[in-house]
């Protein structure tokens, strides 16, 4: 045999793996590539196709602050009010101007009484460290935070400023 010397050409010069590795190289690089052009075709789609922000719907409230069920229909064709969480433990829960504010704000803002007494939790959620709290939001994004001790002055000031960058 004209090859069959190992020591003039190689013990495993005609080896398989010589042709077999690059091959599984080339064609992970190949399978690879393929896969990067589906998902940027993917992304480019995604991005075309995607909805247009919609306005979100807020719960109504009753007279008393509380949070009633929503009536049936399209809660998108419900134009968002923004809401005010008044977060405390107890102290604000015999305060007279609370149903004023309630009263003045009704058109323009839902003000909602947040007793966090037994559930400390809330705290952590909305990162506070002391009660009480006031923090003015619209749907999922805060507009604003009061914190320490205020009345209706300084909370119809706070309203006053945040709700005039939002109009």
């Amino acid at each position: 045999m004209p090859f069959s010397d190992p020591e003039k050409y190689g013990k495993h010069r005609f080896s398989p793996r010589i042709i077999i590795y690059p091959l599984v190289l080339l064609a992970a690089v190949w399978f690879m590539n393929k896969q990067q052009k589906i998902i940027e075709a993917t992304k480019r789609q995604n991005e075309s196709t995607q909805p247009p922000l919609q306005r979100m719907a807020v719960v109504p409230t009753t007279d008393s602050g509380e949070l009633k069920p929503a009536a049936l229909g399209n809660p998108a064709a419900v134009e968002a009010k923004p809401f005010l969480l008044l977060i405390n433990q107890g102290e604000l829960e015999e305060q007279p101007w609370v149903q004023e504010l309630r009263d003045a704000r009704k058109g323009t803002c839902n003000i909602v009484l947040m007793n966090v007494k037994d559930d400390m939790g809330a705290l952590e959620f909305f990162k506070l460290d002391t009660t009480p709290a006031a923090i003015l939001r619209l749907g999922s994004y805060e507009i604003g935070r009061l914190t320490g001790s205020f009345g209706i002055a300084e909370i119809n000031a706070f309203l006053d400023e945040k709700l005039k960058k939002d109009e």
